[in-house]
């Protein structure tokens, strides 16, 4: 994780941080205590000790798949985020839940936090800019469930765009590198619509004739 991290840096040519969720890459704690109040405080305490470590005064977030849902809760409660970029995210955990005709987490949790339930608790701020990048076809988590994310963001008047971009798994999902890539560009102060245009790139290749990749197996 030290060696990505630091390749990464070198490659966006900024200081970068990759931050394991409880109980993920090598982090302490407890992974079936994911999507709960005390797995997001964990969290936003360790960026309060990075802080305070390294003396930043902001951070630049991304959120891939699950780790999307993570940095979208972060918003709601915190006021030291610049660009946000939500890739592939889990943001509407109840029509996620409803996809698959179930009303509780993998995990036996009933009340899973939801980002899309936090909107009117994020503050909107100068330097506050969010983009949700998605595949139109991702199979793990729809493109449906982020597009209403994204459309509640914008109804309460927050700063989203968002990117349309064609994964290259079967899956549809995989899309961290090219969030990376946002991100950079947003944190290096590239224009919003300038960023969407560089960065959107749909495929018309039809995924229905590829092999059915069962939600089953992909359980988050």
């Amino acid at each position: 994780m030290q060696e990505l991290a630091a390749s990464w840096s070198r490659s966006l040519g900024l200081p970068y941080l990759r931050l394991g969720r409880p109980g993920t890459y090598g982090s302490s704690g407890e992974h079936s205590k994911r999507r709960t109040p005390g797995e997001i405080a964990l969290i936003s305490a360790a960026l309060d000790a990075i802080k305070a470590r390294h003396g930043y005064t902001r951070f630049h977030l991304l959120g891939w798949s699950t780790g999307g849902h993570s940095a979208a809760a972060l918003m709601a409660r915190r006021t030291d985020l610049g660009c946000v970029v939500l890739s592939s995210a889990l943001l509407s955990f109840r029509s996620y839940l409803a996809e698959f005709g179930r009303n509780e987490d993998w995990t036996g949790n009933k009340n899973p936090i939801d980002p899309i339930a936090l909107v009117d608790q994020i503050t909107a701020r100068p330097d506050l800019r969010i983009f949700v990048v998605t595949d139109p076809d991702d199979t793990v988590i729809s493109a449906r469930s982020q597009t209403a994310y994204v459309k509640q963001l914008a109804a309460a008047k927050l700063p989203v765009r968002q990117i349309f971009i064609a994964a290259s798994d079967a899956s549809a999902h995989l899309l961290d590198r090219e969030a990376r890539q946002v991100l950079a560009a947003c944190a290096k102060g590239m224009a919003d619509d300038a960023i969407v245009a560089k960065f959107s790139r749909t495929s018309c290749r039809r995924r229905s004739q590829m092999p059915m990749i069962l939600r089953s197996m992909r359980r988050i």
